[in-house]
């Protein structure tokens, strides 16, 4: 027993240390196990105590005694052993070797030393002592034992227990715990969840500032299996196993339907089936808590109270965790995940674990909760558990403490330029050492100190005003500084410097810093300071020091030392998306708004469905062949021939009306219309038009996809939710109004006639009022597919599309005989009505129901914005034209993801209207697609980039059978879903297209640097290069290879037949020559002589009077000439969109550049 009357506690009655140690177990077997025991205790009184596991990894025989004796000890153990060592007992390699999984690296091979381990498995101090350093005191002793040698290796792992105490209290554990170890010089192994200590003070984890240690992963290096009891399997293990694996699709269909049906099934089959308890113990409720599979939960709560499912959701003292319990221990996790993970933010707890929750708690009976569901969402969103959080997150202790911080932060900055001599520079000064060194670099002279303190007090006068005005948000504090603070932004300085200063010092005087601050608050208010008993009597919150959570919603980096060249961090993803939504009060004659997929589209007017404007649905399948001419066989089509010139055939010039049918051929569709049916009081359809409508509002939630339009109609309000599910092509409609109980909306869906006449369609697609052309057949009733109740088949010449509808309960019917119009009339007299409508070029086997698609589109629009490339030019800009920048950021990626995401490149117009017969163009791929590449949307652009290698054959017959080239493939302009080229001479003459390829390629080695991507793109590679060095030609007089004639250039406005040798062609080709030969290299393939050849002798660039000329022999005038400046303006690509080739001269390509600037009609650009 150790006496130590100098600890650091206040106490009257000396306080003492004692350390027991005992044997794990009495088994011999067991002897390398021993637990050591420190308690600190005065009088009869245990403030606290410390249980470590010794473990003397010398005493095992083998490894697998090593692993199998810590695995028998608890789950706890064996995560620890099998995540930080190999089946060796050696350190992973991964946490040696991997540059990301080693983390700091500061652990390496000495923990296979087969020395001595301890292993912290828990530090429990009385609730009265918290605040007094015990826990210190604890982990001090342990350091200083005699069980801690030089050769020792102490673990512990601060994570999200279950203690005693509140949940207020149980929610700050993690980070509570994480920062008292790492006063304690314990630094995390990797990323793993586990800290250690090494005593040597020359260790290098020693050495690492603690604000340089990095975040846990969130998830184990492999998945092993999991540790189980000995307890026997249960009898439903089935239905544990699947509710976990339906807990993140839980509508989806499963061999027995979804897991409400499965549940229900399992009930009537045998009702103690939904609560027998699992091998962890867990009944079904607490399985379904626990993977967070809220229709599971809904499913078991809605059994009928004899099956006596409630009494699972009651607290049970008997259970180690409540379903409550386990659902916000879920919730936590999930939080806690994307706190730390690179890259990654809270976004706010989900409306589905929010409602899980709810229910959960409302069932537990322990907590009554007064306010609505959807309120007690909306108020939970951010983790506020006192009702009081401005916004939902800016607790009022937390306002409290930043307030206090900032205004005496300002007063001793006020002070420090008070004494300073004149000319002194506050470089060193702690305020100081919060902005970046770009800033700092200069000097921080008086003056720019003076203002930066002017930032901090106006934070402080900010926080001390109520509600959300209160809220130091970036735009609240540029304005409310006015002319203050010039000096401190002329050199670099930004507000979100000054409020990571006060939040920063905040966070350090808190208890997951030294509590000097807290300490301070509770002597002051023993003394009676007013602003001391305000704070104590504020109400506790779980946000009370979530320093991230702030951080995060200020747009801020986690609360630290700014170090680097970083000048902020994580963007404020959400806020920046948000602020953009498009707002509507009436309908665009020009432009739908539009939810989609990708792959899907639908656009709509102001009422939110296309019940005024006969906005398209398009899908990139939806495709059709018109009848053949009158006269023309098929056979006539197979024998189509066009021109040959020089020997070489191409598609045009050919026989018509042949020629013709090909070129529109296939065509795009629009798949149908729906709208909002205004029905009389009688019940017939009413002749309503939008000037009929008041109070018009539509806003689409960019970050959910989501399109709400409100509006009244004969002094009733109306309010109509659309939405596009991810995963198929359905749209959901919710509309929600008084009028629906009086019977007076429904819904209408109608379908025009599609074909080929028109090349382009804009701004609306098909024909309505050619009846006759098509037919439309309606099913209703059984065997239609589940939660489908009426199924209409469209045809349209030889092809039928399939409109299936579900949602609640309607009749439909039609309008006519004469007429393709489809009335969906509710049954139910209710405010709200949903339905889904799902396209097809088959019949579907289910459609999906409301809540699924606006789930389906919420979680993918947030992935969509939150774990892939951004941009924030707005946030802190002093520039007037940030604003519209970041607008059209935002708007772009919105609409590329709905338009220009699908299997296929996409047409020019996307998925909005069609031209060219909605067809799509190869050589517009690159500026259409390449651009997911950069954002890291992978699975975006995988989609359609494959579309290289499913076309590769059609490229190969191009080339070598239709063209008589010797080898290669040529890829063509104008084509459709089967590759073919459309007939006509730029669609055939055009070459900038050929080497796209390449360059998809190129970046998705970019990405991977794997032999499995050189594989992948291996033939198209080869076969792009072999016809780029087979279409160069010698030419016998100079010497070099020639490109064309006949072409035509990226512009299309030259003759085909004089253009020979365009200045971007040149490079273009010279590039993706020189990437094919890398790429053979890469293979360990030896590049073909014809490319080096060609690729070293190609023509040089055409010059007149020192600048790049578009072709070689173009007139001299021509930069005078509209004919040759009026489109697209290719030489400003020969560096900039092309890196430098060995082919151009910088200096005559910057020149080039600023001619066409000067000389070029840039507002007629397309593309």
């Amino acid at each position: 027993m150790t006496t130590l009357p100098n600890a650091p506690l206040s106490m009257e009655q000396p306080m003492t240390v004692k350390i027991d140690c005992e044997p794990y177990s009495q088994d011999p077997r067991r002897a390398a196990l021993r637990y050591v025991d420190i308690k600190v205790i005065r009088g009869e009184a245990e403030l606290g105590k410390l249980r470590a596991l010794h473990i003397r990894r010398h005493m095992f025989e083998t490894a697998q005694d090593f692993i199998g004796d810590l695995d028998a000890v608890s789950a706890e153990m064996y995560e620890f052993v099998m995540t930080v060592f190999d089946e060796c007992g050696h350190l992973r390699k991964e946490l040696v070797e991997d540059d990301y999984l080693k983390g700091t690296g500061v652990w390496g091979r000495e923990l296979d030393n087969n020395g001595p381990l301890l292993y912290v498995e828990y530090i429990a101090v009385q609730e009265e002592f918290r605040k007094l350093a015990v826990a210190s005191l604890l982990l001090q002793t342990l350091a200083e034992s005699e069980y801690t040698t030089p050769q020792t290796f102490t673990f512990l792992c601060p994570t999200l227990g279950f203690s005693a105490g509140t949940r207020s209290a149980w929610a700050k554990q993690t980070p509570a715990d994480a920062a008292l170890s790492r006063k304690h010089h314990y630094r995390r192994v990797g990323r793993t969840r586990f800290l250690a200590y090494t005593p040597d003070p020359t260790h290098p984890s020693r050495l690492l500032a603690l604000e340089d240690d990095v975040e846990w992963i969130g998830k184990p290096f492999q998945s092993w299996s999991p540790h189980t009891s000995s307890k026997p399997r249960a009898g439903n293990a089935w239905l544990h196993c699947m509710i976990e694996s339906t807990a993140q699709s839980p509508g989806l269909p499963t061999s027995m339907g979804n897991i409400a049906d499965v549940i229900r099934q399992a009930y009537h089959r045998d009702p103690a089936l939904v609560r027998e308890p699992d091998d962890r113990d867990f009944t079904p409720l607490d399985t379904a808590a626990n993977a967070m599979n809220l229709r599971a939960i809904e499913a078991l709560l809605s059994l009928p109270s004899e099956s006596g499912i409630w009494k699972d959701a009651s607290a049970d003292p008997s259970k180690e965790r409540s379903a409550v319990e386990l659902c916000q221990h879920h919730m936590l996790s999930l939080k806690h995940l994307a706190e730390t993970q690179p890259g990654q933010q809270w976004n706010g707890h989900s409306p589905d674990a929010l409602r899980a929750e709810f229910l959960l708690m409302n069932a537990e009976e322990e907590e009554i909760i007064s306010l609505s569901e959807e309120a007690y969402i909306a108020s939970r969103k951010w983790g506020c558990t006192c009702g009081e959080c401005t916004d939902g997150w800016l607790s009022k202790r937390m306002r409290y403490r930043m307030w206090h911080g900032a205004t005496v932060d300002a007063g001793i900055m006020d002070l420090i330029v008070e004494t300073a001599p004149s000319g002194a520079r506050l470089d060193e000064e702690f305020a100081a050492q919060h902005l970046p060194p770009a800033v700092r670099r200069g000097g921080i002279a008086k003056p720019m100190f003076q203002d930066y303190a002017d930032v901090v007090r106006t934070i402080s006068e900010i926080l001390s005003q109520p509600g959300t005005a209160g809220i130091p948000s970036i735009d609240n504090v540029h304005r409310a500084l006015g002319e203050l603070g010039k000096r401190f932004f002329a050199e670099g300085g930004r507000v979100e410097h000054a409020l990571s200063y006060v939040l920063h010092g905040a966070k350090a005087q808190s208890p997951l810093g030294d509590n000097k601050w807290d300490a301070l608050q509770e002597g002051l208010a023993m003394e009676g300071d007013t602003g001391a008993v305000a704070y104590k009597a504020m109400p506790e919150c779980d946000n009370d020091l979530e320093f991230t959570l702030v951080g995060q919603r200020l747009g801020l980096p986690q609360p630290g030392h700014l170090k680097g060249n970083l000048a902020y961090g994580r963007i404020d993803r959400h806020g920046l998306v948000s602020r953009f939504n498009p707002v509507r009060t009436a309908s665009s004659q020009n432009t739908p708004m539009q939810v989609g997929n990708g792959h899907f589209a639908f656009g709509a007017d102001v009422t939110g469905l296309q019940t005024f404007l006969p906005w398209a649905t398009m899908s990139d399948w939806g495709w059709k062949n018109d009848s053949l001419p009158a006269g023309t066989t098929a056979a006539d089509i197979a024998a189509y021939r066009g021109v040959v010139w020089d020997g070489v055939e191409y598609e045009f010039g050919g026989p018509e009306p042949a020629q013709q049918w090909l070129i529109s051929n296939p065509n795009r569709v629009n798949l149908g219309r729906v709208g909002l049916l205004f029905l009389d009081e009688s019940g017939e359809a009413a002749n309503v038009t939008e000037e009929a409508l008041e109070e018009k509002r539509q806003v689409l939630d960019l970050w959910t996809g989501t399109v709400t339009s409100t509006f009244q109609w004969e002094g009733m309000d109306v309010r109509v939710q659309t939405v596009a599910a991810q995963e198929s092509n359905t749209i959901g409609v919710t509309i929600t109004s008084p009028l629906l109980q009086r019977g007076r909306l429904g819904v209408f869906i109608d379908f025009p006639w599609n074909d080929g006449s028109e090349k382009f369609e804009a701004p609306f697609v098909g024909v309505w009022n050619a009846t006759n052309n098509h037919t439309t057949a309606l099913r209703t009733g059984r065997g239609l597919g589940r939660g489908i109740q009426a199924q209409i088949a469209h045809t349209m010449d030889a092809t039928t599309f399939f409109t299936s509808v579900g949602g609640d309960a309607f009749s439909v019917n039609r309008v006519s005989p004469d007429a393709h119009r489809y009335e969906i009339i509710p049954h139910q007299s209710q405010e709200q009505f949903a339905v889904a409508i799902s396209y097809s070029p088959g019949g579907v086997s289910a459609v999906l129901s409301g809540e699924q698609i606006q789930r389906e589109s919420e979680q993918t629009w947030e992935d969509f914005w939150s774990n892939h490339g951004f941009v924030d030019v707005l946030t802190g800009s002093t520039d007037t034209r940030a604003e519209e920048l970041q607008r059209r950021i935002i708007l772009s990626q919105y609409l590329l993801r709905v338009n220009e995401a699908g299997d296929y490149p996409p047409q020019e117009s996307g998925l909005v209207n069609n031209g060219w017969y909605g067809k799509f163009h190869m050589e517009m791929f690159f500026w259409h697609s390449a651009h997911w590449a950069l954002w890291n949307n992978w699975d975006l652009l995988n989609r359609a980039s494959s579309v290289y290698s499913r076309f590769l054959p059609t490229a190969i017959q191009r080339a070598q059978v239709q063209q008589g080239y010797s080898t290669g493939a040529r890829w063509s302009k104008m084509t459709d879903p089967a590759g073919r080229s459309a007939p006509g001479e730029i669609n055939e003459l055009l070459i900038w297209e050929q080497p796209h390829p390449l360059v998809f390629a190129e970046y998705e080695y970019r990405a991977t640097g794997s032999k499995a991507t050189l594989e992948k793109w291996r033939d198209v590679v080869h076969a792009t290069a072999d016809w780029m060095a087979v279409y160069a030609r010698r030419n016998a007089s100079t010497g070099f290879f020639d490109l064309g004639p006949p072409m035509y250039v990226v512009s299309e406005d030259t003759s085909p037949n004089v253009t020979r040798n365009p200045a971007f062609e040149l490079a273009y080709w010279r590039f993706g020559l020189d990437h094919a030969s890398t790429w053979m290299e890469r293979l360990g393939e030896a590049v073909p002589s014809a490319w080096t050849e060609v690729m070293d002798n190609l023509a040089p660039l055409p010059i007149e009077d020192g600048l790049y000329a578009v072709y070689e022999g173009i007139p001299s005038d021509f930069w005078d000439t509209p004919t040759f400046t009026n489109d697209h303006p290719a030489m400003v690509g020969l560096y900039g969109w092309l890196p430098q080739t060995a082919n151009v001269s910088l200096t005559m390509a910057k020149a080039t550049a600023e001619k066409i600037w000067t000389s070029w009609n840039i507002s007629n650009c397309w593309g």
